[in-house]
């Protein structure tokens, strides 16, 4: 007898980032679909707690599909210059 087995998927709402930001990065997070199109989630739609990321706007998460990506980029807001 064959059985078959369908798994539902479930996205991933929490991320671990590989440093915390600092309160002066400007942080922007992008949901990124399979066929490369690319969301900037709103501030409301996730909060960072130390090197976590957790998307909070759950209807948001469920439209995700399975090969979709979250990129998450943050960055110095001042950039000093090499010393010479």
């Amino acid at each position: 007898m064959n059985r078959s087995t369908v798994t539902e998927f479930k996205p991933q709402t929490e991320f671990t980032l590989t440093r915390v930001p600092t309160a002066t990065e400007p942080v922007t997070v992008t949901h990124v679909t399979a066929d490369g199109t690319a969301t900037v989630l709103k501030p409301s739609q996730y909060r960072i707690a130390g090197n976590v990321l957790e998307i909070t706007d759950l209807e948001f998460a469920k439209k995700m599909k399975k090969g979709d990506r979250i990129r998450v980029n943050y960055h110095p807001s001042t950039v000093l210059p090499a010393n010479s």
